[in-house]
């Protein structure tokens, strides 16, 4: 595996916002991705990436009574937030606590570069746009530190965690156990008694609330540290089975980071993915290097490898569409159509070029070929698309195969084939691999727990069952189906289409289709968007837990702690 897939999870990593609609032009990642993630690692999103705000945020809705203004609860707690970002800057002398994501950091961070006086009015300090109360509120409410009025489920939807405001709840019994026990790092110090609200407060005691509790500081033992460490683990028992894959997810990730530090690896989106999807790592020098899990945490690994499957046909399909883009935008009155677009990939020419950057020998042209023959050039020669077929492939087409999926991303990646007819026929291929290795899971319980993210609705939520069966549908045994058709197919289907679909929902489509002709709008989309945000957050709120640890040789390298070692060791014992 290439060095540049193995970048550590650092501050560049997390985004303070999810991928936004422009983002997701085919609804693959705020729909199906997000879906499955959500349970996965249910109540850590891609914007909860720091501990503390689990415990702040319950605290200081706790404090609100104490402040003794006539002001909504809302609002008070976003004003109690504020006031703790600027105590953690002053304490750090004017930067953000380690590995960062101090909501608000960068607007305070620069008024403390002009801010010269030690008084400071906190309302009248500009803020984040969305400030932590508001990120985390959807995951809070989820953990039941609020009491949630009768009626109301647990949120699924983060869209639902709007129609929830703290003036409608209060803290549940946990919830102010959790308050408490951020209350005990910080009650020498009460930092309420520095609050004074539409009144200016001093710089330096809040700078003492920045020493005493900031988001770093909770890497010290702290009470909260500890509650936290069994609320992650659901060891208050809640029964919706998404605390429970939460608890086995993060297992997941301690046991990998414990097989991978002796080989000097670091964990990212494409070395973990590659542990659950493939069972197996390439290092930097492509040693491979098998992943093994314990029974109890098997269940888990599959349910990553069913993401990791979406994960791999957003990275096809949005790879599609970028060029389509492209190609749409190159003459806006005339764009283009399925014909013209697919018109580079035939030939001999460029059969000879896909053969060269592959290593493989196709007899026909790409677009000629049929599945079954691209493989059987590459040694792998299967009659149909069925189960049998389909376990074979996924033995024999492991992550040291030209045709894997990793091997294609990697290229894909690269950048050296944008806009080019390699990267479009890499694109069809990723597709196909996908699709061929899926088969023999689609009628498992795994099958059925990613087709329940379709929620019933496949016109607009696309996932690698949906394509299987439309391809089913259409031809049957699509194995033996030309390339050519296959795309013409995926193009007009999960591309053009898919996409003027989700744009009626969102911000407006990057073309619009004139007969047979794509008409550009010339709107750029030249990034594709796919990942697992998740987990860089798992990993920061891990640390925060002190269960996982910077390399002393190499920070941006992770290793168990004693106490992570032992945590993990207690859990896989521990019974559900």
């Amino acid at each position: 595996m290439p060095k540049k897939k193995n970048e550590s999870i650092l501050l560049s990593w997390l985004k303070l916002v999810p991928i936004s609609e422009g983002q997701d032009p085919l609804g693959m990642n705020l729909r199906v991705s997000s879906r499955l993630g959500v349970q996965l690692l249910y109540c850590i999103t891609s914007i909860t990436p720091r501990a503390r705000y689990y415990s702040l945020i319950p605290w200081a809705l706790s404090m609100t009574p104490k402040l003794s203004v006539s002001r909504p609860q809302w609002d008070l707690v976003k004003y109690i937030e504020r006031a703790f970002a600027v105590g953690c800057i002053n304490s750090h002398e004017g930067e953000a606590c380690k590995d960062g994501r101090l909501i608000g950091s960068n607007i305070i961070r620069r008024l403390f570069r002009k801010h010269q006086a030690n008084i400071i009015n906190i309302d009248a300090l500009k803020y984040a746009k969305i400030p932590a109360t508001n990120m985390y509120f959807r995951s809070l409410a989820n953990l039941r530190l609020f009491n949630i009025p009768e009626g109301m489920e647990e949120i699924d939807d983060e869209n639902e965690a709007e129609k929830i405001t703290l003036d409608r709840v209060e803290l549940s019994p946990l919830g102010q156990e959790l308050a408490n026990a951020y209350d005990q790092v910080i009650r020498q110090i009460n930092p309420i008694k520095f609050l004074r609200v539409g009144k200016t407060s001093k710089l330096s005691d809040l700078g003492y609330w920045g020493r005493a509790g900031c988001l770093c500081s909770i890497r010290k033992g702290a009470p909260d540290q500890i509650m936290l460490r069994r609320l992650m683990f659901n060891q208050a028992g809640f029964d919706n089975r998404s605390h429970e894959f939460r608890r086995y997810s993060l297992m997941l990730i301690l046991h990998l980071v414990d097989q991978i530090a002796d080989i000097r690896l670091s964990l990212s989106t494409g070395s973990f993915g590659s542990a659950v999807y493939f069972g197996s790592i390439l290092d930097d020098s492509q040693n491979y290097h098998r992943i093994s899990w314990p029974s109890s945490l098997n269940d888990i690994a599959m349910r990553w490898r069913m993401f990791y499957f979406h994960y791999y046909l957003t990275a096809a399909l949005e790879n599609l569409f970028v060029n389509i883009v492209h190609k749409a935008n190159e003459d806006r009155l005339k764009g283009t159509n399925i014909s013209d677009f697919l018109k580079p990939l035939s030939g001999i020419k460029f059969a000879s070029r896909f053969e060269k950057l592959l290593g493989g020998r196709l007899k026909e042209p790409f677009l000629e070929l049929t599945p079954r023959k691209l493989f059987a050039s590459f040694g792998v020669d299967l009659k149909a698309a069925d189960h049998r077929s389909s376990r074979i492939f996924d033995d024999k087409v492991d992550n040291r195969n030209v045709l894997s999926e990793v091997a294609i991303l990697d290229k894909l990646e690269s950048k050296e084939y944008l806009f080019t007819p390699e990267g479009i026929a890499l694109a069809f291929t990723l597709c196909i691999t996908v699709i061929m290795r899926y088969i023999r899971w689609d009628d498992t319980r795994y099958g059925g727990w990613t087709d329940q993210a379709v929620k019933n609705a496949p016109a607009l939520n696309v996932a690698v069952p949906v394509v299987i069966r439309e391809l089913i549908n259409r031809w049957g045994d699509f194995w033996n189906i030309s390339i050519g058709k296959l795309a013409d197919h995926i193009i007009q289907r999960f591309i053009i289409r898919q996409h003027l679909w989700i744009a009626i929902e969102k911000s407006g489509p990057f073309f619009y289709v004139d007969g047979d002709r794509i008409i550009g709008l010339k709107k750029r989309y030249e990034k594709p968007a796919y990942g697992n945000p998740r987990l860089a957050s798992a990993v920061i709120i891990l640390k925060d837990l002190e269960l996982l640890v910077s390399d002393r040789d190499d920070p941006n390298l992770v290793r168990l702690s004693k106490e992570g070692k032992q945590w993990l060791k207690n859990e896989l014992c521990r019974k559900s």
